[in-house]
């Protein structure tokens, strides 16, 4: 469910340009050179960056919604593979934190977003 709500973020052109990967109770998020080169923003462009961060955003709120604990160990703008742009440690509940109700985090799954990539096509003269 972290996974898909890191998926779930808004990206600029609608590239989604993340990769997450999980190792044991770590989430890292990276930008994906091999899927997007040449089709999007480059790793360091401020629409990349903001695309990281929503998706930073959305892990940890959902996260925060099952009762979980986060701790970002790593945050870095520099993302040149196989730098990540977060490692994330996600914690099991601890005494004092309930499982809540996920169904506050629906709404970052129930958002719409455009998942086409931009195109700089003309619109047709007769539109």
């Amino acid at each position: 469910m972290l996974i898909r709500a890191g998926q779930a973020a808004p990206s600029a052109d609608n590239s989604q340009p993340l990769r997450f990967t999980w190792d044991e109770n770590q989430l890292s998020v990276h930008y994906d050179a091999d899927r997007v080169r040449d089709k999007t923003f480059p790793a360091d462009n401020p629409a990349t960056l903001l695309a990281a961060g929503a998706a930073i955003y959305n892990i940890c709120e959902t996260a925060r919604e099952l009762g979980l604990s986060t701790e970002i160990e790593r945050l870095s703008a520099d993302a040149v593979p196989p730098n990540p742009y977060a490692s994330i440690r996600v914690l099991q509940n601890t005494p004092h934190t309930e499982p809540r109700d996920p169904s506050p985090a629906k709404a970052i799954f129930d958002r719409h977003t455009n998942r086409f990539p931009f195109t700089g096509e003309k619109i047709p003269h007769q539109v």
